[in-house]
């Protein structure tokens, strides 16, 4: 759990300019997975998930099943820097991180930065080769 509170504070932190421009958000965690939420305008009907990361301490491995951006703050470098950003600290903690579940044209995407097939459906490796600028 100190993991997972220690990765809660560290993304809040590293969102905190994005964060300031929504209407509300919130960081929690359910079953060992991260969530940042939040909603645009105070009349959006409903919230938009930010952030889904996963955490396997057994398996030493983050897992990002979601990442959502508004379509007007698309093209800002937000998505791709969070992924750098938790990569970063999976180096540091000597754990991998996978991208799962993705859309098709995410998933092309990200194999043209040169994220590496796993050999498991729908999971792509972030490596150190990886662009995330």
């Amino acid at each position: 759990m100190e993991l997972i509170n220690a990765l809660e504070k560290l993304i809040e932190q590293h969102l905190k300019d994005y964060l300031f421009t929504l209407h509300h958000y919130s960081i929690y965690t359910m079953d060992n997975i991260i969530t940042v939420s939040g909603k645009r305008k105070e009349d959006d009907i409903s919230e938009f998930n930010l952030l889904r990361l996963g955490i396997s301490e057994e398996h030493r491995e983050f897992l990002i099943p979601n990442i959502f951006i508004p379509k007007e703050d698309r093209k800002k470098g937000i998505g791709l820097g969070l992924i750098a950003f938790i990569y970063e600290i999976a180096q540091k903690l000597n754990f991998g991180l996978a991208l799962v579940q993705m859309t098709d044209s995410f998933r092309e995407k990200m194999v043209k930065r040169g994220a590496l097939e796993t050999g498991i459906y729908d999971c792509l490796e972030i490596v150190q080769s990886t662009n995330l600028k």
